[in-house]
């Protein structure tokens, strides 16, 4: 409790923190609360309205079927966020699995568990989200576990370092004299160390996961219609741009504020969480 009161008060203590945790907790109330705060229906199509530009009657105007756009941005949030979790746990899960193996136990298990690592990151991420999807076909799940997977190797590299600078701790070596079991000390001495850093990446992750699915679903291989996606909207306005930007320019907005917020928060948790900051507060 006296820890999470401390980080706290360290995010609030910074102007640019305190102003992402407020977007960040605005951002999840929206996608709790869409379907009560949405003023249309986000998908039903109403030809005669469409193209209406911003109006007291559509704050944001229509799109080129007569959807609400503000409505589709709100419905696109639950989306978005739903999406953006699922697939950092995912990422989060299996990368705290292997890069606790691969720094713990060393040796060949390590070579192996790097090598494919390595292999993974000299592939673009985009690139390698895109694959996935198309492997493991269109949906939303297919999405999360696309984008979850794509993330897995800089949660294995995190994971590994920080392992491989514990485990020559005096406590961690006394612990392997005396006899305990491996698994209990990876989990009950060595895993615990390995939570802020992870949350600190973790939160900043879902920054560049909203940006990934943004950008798949802008290419088409992200959250098909008729559901709403920030990144479909933009590539749904793209070729109107010149005559009615705001088309492209809202939903774009809304990415650009959602991740900002996401890495404002997560720098001011590196403050809070990372001892040798926190000793010079």
């Amino acid at each position: 409790m006296r820890s999470l009161k401390r980080t706290l008060s360290v995010i609030v203590s910074r102007k640019a923190s305190l102003i992402g945790l407020v977007i960040v907790i605005l951002f999840i109330l929206t996608a709790i609360f869409a379907p009560l705060i949405m003023p249309y229906s986000p998908t039903k199509a109403e030809p005669a309205n469409k193209l209406a530009d911003p109006s007291m009657q559509h704050l944001l105007g229509t799109d080129h079927m007569g959807r609400d756009i503000l409505s589709r941005i709100i419905s696109g949030s639950r989306i978005t966020l739903e999406i953006a979790i699922v697939s950092v746990l995912i990422a989060g899960l299996i990368g705290c699995i292997l890069g606790l193996t691969a720094g713990y136990f060393g040796g060949a298990v390590d070579s192996v568990i790097m090598r494919i690592t390595d292999a993974m990151t000299c592939i673009p991420k985009m690139a390698l989200a895109m694959a996935l999807t198309f492997a493991l076909g269109r949906g939303t799940f297919s999405l999360m576990m696309a984008i979850g997977l794509s993330s897995i190797p800089g949660y294995v590299r995190l994971i590994r370092g920080q392992v491989l600078s514990i485990r020559n701790y005096d406590y961690i070596q006394a612990q392997t004299i005396i006899g305990t079991k491996k698994i209990k000390v990876l989990l009950s001495e060595i895993l615990p160390n390995c939570i802020s850093p992870l949350i600190v990446y973790a939160t900043t992750n879902l920054g560049a996961s909203i940006i990934t699915e943004s950008s798949l679903s802008f290419i088409g291989c992200g959250v098909q219609a008729p559901n709403a996606a920030w990144g479909s909207m933009v590539e749904d306005g793209f070729s109107l741009i010149r005559v009615y930007p705001y088309l492209s320019i809202f939903p774009g907005v809304a990415i650009l504020i959602v991740v900002l917020a996401f890495n404002m928060l997560g720098d001011g948790l590196r403050d809070a969480l990372d001892p040798r900051i926190s000793k010079s507060l």
